[in-house]
């Protein structure tokens, strides 16, 4: 998340607020892991933004398809769509949308099943209302340390979060390229631009429209070619010689 969300958590924030302000504006370089963070820090924390730098988060794309390779799959059913969104079950993942677009897909009869990913403190609430809609088309698959087989199967990719850091899962999505569904927030349209398609935070209909689109074969296909095209840039070797330029640059007379 990005360092202004995260001191709001504390049980004591504003305290926090100032310790981790007062940390940044003495560091002699701070390195963010995103643009939008690196706004967030200047705006929020007081930091120069001489002092800011983006390395973003790299991509074992060996290892991931490794992992994909002897993970569990989701088994198709028919000529059924598979929809993936992978997640902690807290509010910030903004899961309650995507109960509401899936009442909505089902009424309307869409040949589309929902899979999410993960575990947190509102699996209950979630799963209670799963069953106040008597939904057939989505499931919970709980906590997976290797979920990369289950993504590998999707078709595509939700992510749906209110506000977010830097997006890992969506990059590992895209280094599978799956075709994009993403919340229109900084972070997504940082990376993704004009490579995914983008709904508002909150607007189910939206999210529907999005779903409705990626129903098409060609659309899909498209939007996973550039969703892959957007993340070949993310490598370790990359991310190493960055890391290893920034530690150099200390060295090196002001």
């Amino acid at each position: 998340c990005e360092p202004s969300y995260v001191v709001k958590t504390f049980s004591q924030a504003t305290i926090n607020q100032k310790l981790y302000s007062l940390c940044l504006q003495g560091a002699q370089k701070v390195i963010c892991n995103s643009n939008s963070s690196l706004r967030d820090i200047v705006e929020n924390f007081g930091v120069k933004e001489e002092k800011g730098e983006v390395l973003y988060n790299p991509i074992d794309f060996r290892s991931l398809e490794i992992l994909a390779n002897r993970g569990q799959k989701i088994q198709r059913v028919d000529k059924e769509i598979i929809c993936v969104s992978v997640g902690r079950l807290h509010s910030q993942k903004n899961y309650h949308i995507l109960l509401e677009a899936c009442r909505g897909l089902q009424e309307r009869r869409e040949n589309i099943r929902f899979f999410i990913i993960g575990e947190g403190e509102l699996r209950t609430e979630l799963e209670n209302k799963k069953k106040e809609y008597n939904l057939v088309n989505l499931e919970f698959l709980g906590y997976h340390a290797n979920m990369y087989g289950f993504l590998k199967s999707a078709d595509i990719f939700l992510h749906l979060s209110s506000y977010e850091g830097f997006p890992n899962a969506v990059l590992e999505a895209a280094s599978f390229s799956k075709p994009l569904i993403l919340s229109n927030i900084r972070p997504h349209r940082e990376v993704f631009e004009k490579n995914a398609l983008f709904f508002e935070v909150d607007d189910v209909e939206g999210l529907c429209e999005c779903i409705k689109a990626m129903e098409d074969e060609e659309v899909r296909e498209h939007f996973s070619l550039t969703a892959r095209q957007c993340v070949e840039s993310f490598s370790y070797e990359r991310f190493e010689k960055e890391v290893l330029e920034e530690f150099r640059a200390f060295g090196k007379p002001s």
